[in-house]
């Protein structure tokens, strides 16, 4: 049986500063470490009857390119830190 720890973050400072001990217990355990990032919706409930289809898709393309390049930071921490992430 594969062990596996989960790092969830939303890249606050909170979430940030469990990222070592993430690390810490995956080494501990030798295990994975799946690191996680929920994408919020670009624009609340409130707001989606008034933006137009073309600029949600604008607005989501960058909240995913800004969460792909805040995750691929994160994994190389881990990665230097000599933990295999996965997810």
């Amino acid at each position: 049986m594969s062990k596996t720890v989960l790092y969830a973050t939303d890249f606050s400072r909170p979430s940030l500063a469990a990222l070592p001990h993430a690390i810490a217990a995956a080494r501990e355990r030798r295990a994975e470490l799946v690191v996680l990032h929920v994408l919020p919706p670009p624009v609340g409930p409130d707001a989606m009857s008034y933006v137009p289809a073309r600029m949600y898709e604008e607005m989501k393309d960058a909240v995913v390119r800004n969460a792909r390049r805040r995750l691929d930071l994160l994994v190389s921490r881990v990665s230097r830190a000599k933990c295999a992430p996965g997810g």
